[in-house]
C-alpha cells in the first residue's frame, strides 16, 4: 500500500498540479497584498535619467537571428559528432559535421546578400 501511495504522490502530473497551485496561491497572495496602481501624472509614461523619452515607432530588426541560427546550428552539431564519435560512429559523424558546416556557410552567405 505504502508503495502505491508514493507512487502517486511522486507522479509527475500531481507534483505539477501542485506547484501551478501554490504559484497560483502566491500570485494571489501578492496581489492581495500589494498596493493599487493609480495612474497619477506621469507614472505610466517612459522616464529615464530625469527626462521623458518621446515615444517613438521602432523598426523591427532581424540582424541578431542569423547569429543566434549559427550558435544553434554549431551547438547541435558540437554535441551530435562528440556523441557519435564516442558511440563509434565516426563516420556518420563526419557527414554529419559536413552538413553542419554546410549549414553555417549558408546562412553566412545568405546573410551578406540581406
Amino acid at each position: 500500500m505504502t508503495d502505491l501511495l508514493m507512487g502517486i504522490v511522486t507522479s509527475p502530473v500531481l507534483v505539477f498540479a501542485l506547484t501551478l497551485l501554490v504559484a497560483w496561491a502566491l500570485y494571489w497572495l501578492g496581489g492581495k497584498m500589494s498596493p493599487r496602481f493609480l495612474a497619477e501624472g506621469g507614472k505610466a509614461k517612459a522616464y529615464t535619467g530625469g527626462e521623458n523619452i518621446p515615444g517613438k515607432k521602432q523598426r523591427v530588426s532581424y540582424q541578431f537571428y542569423h547569429l543566434a541560427l549559427i550558435f544553434t546550428v554549431l551547438h547541435v552539431t558540437t554535441l551530435v559528432v562528440a556523441t557519435a564519435f564516442l558511440a563509434g560512429a565516426g563516420i556518420a559523424a563526419i557527414f554529419y559535421l559536413l552538413i553542419g558546416t554546410t549549414a553555417v556557410v549558408v546562412v553566412l552567405v545568405g546573410w551578406q546578400n540581406v
